[in-house]
């Protein structure tokens, strides 16, 4: 090879190492260029500040004075990005003049592909050299746009390859600005989340909290039941009230619920199961020791936040003692019912015994006088002691007319419930009731010291009478009766009674294996007139209301007990006296309280009464005078006087024994009286005898009950008690 052809070979050698370094300076500076460009754009993660970056280094890298960059949304054509350099935004006839909207349409925008369909619809300046449209994503569209180099070069293919792989990498870094821009959002929407939610659950703690302190302040026991029925929850009143603590009843299950009582306690679940978001019933149920109470249910469904059934809040509140103060309230309703209906029957059987009195008085008195009168052999005799006879008898029921009206206990006397039993026992009484009942056994128990009891024996004997009586009818096959009689001390309440007086008393109980009473009966078994027993054979119906009101008098108790089928039980509380008992007085011949002829005035409003009391008192030899009024009084003692009076108290109409003695006395200071009345000892006799008038004597008259009163009233030294100026007439 020559020179010259070395020479060409070399200046070829020397021409491709200036293409390899050219080609290799370009490379470097295609390189350089892209991790300059992509240092700036991917070292920010701020779309505004990227679009910032990614012109100026591009510009500068190309020696480009003018230039700009922006980006739109294609579906709402707003611009969300833009950036320039020499350029306004009206410059560019893809802008509206002052506005930010794009010229072109929607539809437009996502046709154009390329510089020259820019150039083609005539969108672009004259001076825009290089345009390149990309895609950030489908609905972002994006356009470069860069002046003619400085140099003077124009853009070569190379150029615009580098500007593609620049502008692909600042669709990279623009999704990256938005994906953080994204989770900066996320997490901003997280973070205030969070926030809500750690509020929510203070809120809920403190919700939590407010129930939790709501429940067990509560009064009434709460159970919570998850929907397996466990308990869940209980409050310190559960504990208190039944007795379990939470460690024995949480997780298990609670075994409360009576027997008797479960029909409708699964009644109120099945309910509570079909929808019922709240169900309320009245039931019972049992405390850890044993003890039935009753309750009062108002059990409420909940739900967990699928909407499903997730348990049940039950409330249990203790009705127990409403429904002993219910159940005591309704027994007094009951006992007021039946005190105003005896009172009631009371008045109307007082009223009527108080004339059968006055008539029974001459059934009563005149046979004692023609016994007095005829020889103790007359054939008359027999026939008056039947006609007294029949009159005692009637008498006595006038007695338990006003036993029965409370008005009927005038005589006071220290006796003993032994003797009263036991002279019973042996009476033609309960001889006859033998005769009815043979098949009755009576069996006693009586303490022997027992105490005695200030009373009246006759009551006394009849209310034994009577509940030995009904206890026989109920064996109408034979039977047992027990009666005894003990001591006891009271101290608590007696069954049917809210309060007794503390102190002694004397028990009476007479129980039977008889039928029992019924319920219904048992709330009536002291109305008058209300018997189960044979009429005439077995009583007048008056018995137990005769029992009745000789407990009230004798300021005592009583107590039923009965069982249907198995028999009764009558207890009898009488209030014990630490007093001798009074002797019994003999009968007296008639001699004994006979008269001197001492002036005598009986003041009676009933003709009969007036009568017999003048003829008796004409018999016991004593003067007597007679008028029908406490006026008549008064005014026959303004111009006469007597020895003494015999003051009737029940007058009417017109004034009263009381009202009658209160002038007399005005008038005769010393006047003796003694006082007479059908009834029993009143407020208004005891009145009268406190202003100096004398004994009381209860009406049918006999002889020697009015001839002793008088007798001993006229015996007494006067005294007078009261000086006339202090009686109040009013």
């Amino acid at each position: 090879m020559n020179l010259q052809e070395q020479i060409e070979q070399l200046r070829t050698s020397l021409l491709q190492a200036e293409n390899i370094q050219a080609e290799l300076d370009r490379r470097v500076y295609y390189l350089k260029t892209l991790y300059d460009v992509s240092r700036d754009i991917f070292g920010s993660v701020d779309y505004e500040t990227i679009l910032k970056n990614f012109l100026m280094m591009t510009m500068g890298n190309f020696g480009v004075a003018e230039g700009f960059i922006l980006t739109v949304d294609v579906p709402s054509e707003e611009i969300n990005g833009f950036i320039s350099v020499g350029f306004q935004a009206d410059d560019i006839l893809l802008l509206r003049t002052g506005g930010s909207k794009i010229l072109l349409s929607a539809d437009l925008a996502k046709s154009l592909q390329s510089e020259a369909d820019l150039k083609s619809h005539g969108l672009l300046p004259p001076e825009m050299i290089c345009a390149i449209i990309f895609d950030v994503n489908t609905d972002c569209k994006g356009l470069l746009g860069l002046g003619s180099k400085l140099i003077g070069e124009p853009y070569n293919a190379d150029d615009r390859e580098l500007m593609n792989t620049l502008v692909n990498n600042l669709v990279v870094a623009l999704k990256n600005a938005r994906s953080f821009e994204e989770i900066k959002c996320l997490n901003r929407d997280l973070q205030k989340m969070m926030a809500e939610v750690k509020q929510s659950e203070a809120a809920l703690r403190e919700s939590e909290e407010r129930h939790r302190l709501s429940l067990e302040a509560s009064p009434d026991p709460i159970v919570v039941y998850d929907i397996q029925g466990k308990v869940s929850y209980v409050n310190h009143a559960f504990e208190q009230t039944f007795g379990w603590s939470r460690d024995e009843v949480i997780g298990n299950r609670i075994d409360f619920v009576p027997q008797e009582n479960l029909p409708e306690t699964k009644a109120a679940i099945e309910r509570m199961l079909q929808g019922e978001k709240t169900v309320s019933f009245e039931t019972r149920r049992l405390t850890k020791d044993g003890r039935l109470l009753d309750i009062q249910i108002s059990a409420s469904r909940f739900i967990d936040g699928k909407d499903k059934l997730a348990g049940n809040i039950v409330i249990l509140s203790d009705i127990t003692e409403r429904k002993r103060e219910e159940e005591e309230k309704r027994k007094l309703e009951v006992q007021l019912q039946r005190a105003e209906k005896m009172e009631a029957i009371g008045t109307l059987a007082g009223g009527v015994a108080h004339d059968l009195n006055n008539m029974l008085s001459a059934i009563v008195g005149y046979p004692e006088l023609l016994l007095m009168q005829i020889p103790e052999d007359s054939p008359l005799r027999k026939s008056i002691l039947r006609l007294q006879d029949s009159g005692n008898k009637a008498a006595a029921i006038v007695q338990d007319l006003l036993t029965l009206a409370r008005r009927g206990v005038s005589i006071k006397e220290v006796v003993n419930l032994k003797y009263i039993i036991f002279e019973y026992l042996k009476s033609p009484e309960h001889e006859k009731l033998k005769l009815y009942h043979p098949w009755v056994e009576i069996e006693t128990n009586i303490e022997s010291d027992l105490l005695n009891i200030s009373g009246s024996s006759v009551h006394l004997f009849k209310t034994v009478e009577n509940l030995v009586s009904n206890a026989a009818e109920a064996m109408p096959d034979g039977g047992m009766i027990f009666i005894s009689a003990e001591n006891r001390y009271i101290d608590k309440p007696i069954n049917g009674y809210d309060s007794v007086e503390e102190g002694e008393y004397i028990t009476l109980v007479v129980s039977d294996t008889g039928i029992g009473i019924s319920k219904k009966d048992l709330e009536r078994i002291f109305e008058p007139f209300y018997t189960k027993k044979v009429m005439g054979r077995s009583g007048t119906g008056l018995g137990t209301a005769v029992v009745w009101g000789t407990v009230k008098d004798h300021k005592g108790y009583i107590d039923v007990q009965s069982t249907e089928g198995k028999g009764s039980t009558f207890t009898l509380y009488f209030p014990a006296s630490r007093e001798k008992m009074t002797k019994k007085k003999s009968i007296l011949p008639v001699e004994v309280y006979m008269g001197k002829g001492e002036s005598i005035l009986v003041v009676d409003d009933v003709k009969e009464q007036i009568e017999l009391a003048l003829t008796m008192l004409t018999t016991l030899g004593y003067s007597a005078h007679a008028v029908s009024s406490g006026e008549e009084a008064v005014e026959y003692l303004k111009e006469h006087t007597v020895d003494l009076i015999v003051l009737d108290m029940v007058m009417d109409p017109g004034m009263d024994g009381l009202d009658t003695y209160k002038k007399i006395i005005k008038l005769h200071p010393q006047q003796k009286a003694i006082i007479a009345s059908g009834f029993s000892e009143t407020d208004r006799v005891k009145e009268a005898q406190r202003l100096g008038a004398g004994a009381y004597v209860k009406k049918p008259y006999t002889l020697e009950k009015i001839g002793l009163s008088v007798r001993d009233e006229l015996k007494k030294i006067t005294n007078l008690k009261f000086s006339p100026e202090t009686i109040n007439l009013n």
